[in-house]
């Protein structure tokens, strides 16, 4: 059974907008290859993380607009159809203006 304190620690995490120290890891890969799509299996590979872990960090990334989805094409890991992501032309933009 999970914590009451873990389910309210979350859903502050969710609210103040942060992104975690994963998303955040995910994020800068994305940022270093601007002009790339990768799979979730090609990130969980290049980064090594878990998988179920990568989905659930580029879900949220996707949710607030820093990933978008691109065409279908197979995975390079796996052989599967895949949609892959990539970073939003917005969001590397900005980053480049911090720098």
């Amino acid at each position: 059974m999970i914590a009451q304190s873990s389910i309210i620690n979350l859903e502050e995490h969710k609210a103040s907008g942060k992104l975690g120290l994963q998303a955040n890891n995910i994020l800068t890969f994305f940022k270093s290859n601007p002009h790339k799509d990768f799979s979730r299996a090609e990130v969980s590979e290049l980064l090594n993380i878990r998988l179920s872990s990568v989905c659930g960090r580029i879900n949220e990334l996707l949710e607030k607009g820093h990933l978008e989805s691109q065409l279908q094409r197979k995975c390079r890991i796996t052989n599967k159809t895949v949609s892959p992501v990539k970073l939003v032309p917005q969001v590397y933009k900005v980053q480049l203006r911090l720098l």
